[in-house]
């Protein structure tokens, strides 16, 4: 599933900026779970991240105000 992140996200040798898109595995109700530079990350607060669907529609939001 694709999500957007909304929060910035800080990890020790990355961060991942607003806007930036992931590929997540859903496995787990409260955790998301993707890979990046070769290794399984899970980020704890979903409320960080949006769904490409959700995005659209705030961006679609933003524009008519």
């Amino acid at each position: 599933m694709k999500v957007i992140c909304i929060e910035q996200c800080k990890f020790k040798t990355f961060t991942i900026e607003p806007g930036e898109c992931l590929e997540v595995e859903d496995s787990y109700p409260l955790t998301y779970q993707f890979e990046r530079n070769g290794r399984l990350w899970i980020w704890k607060d979903r409320s960080d991240f949006v769904t490409l669907e959700q995005w659209r529609q705030l961006q679609i939001n933003k524009i008519i105000g």
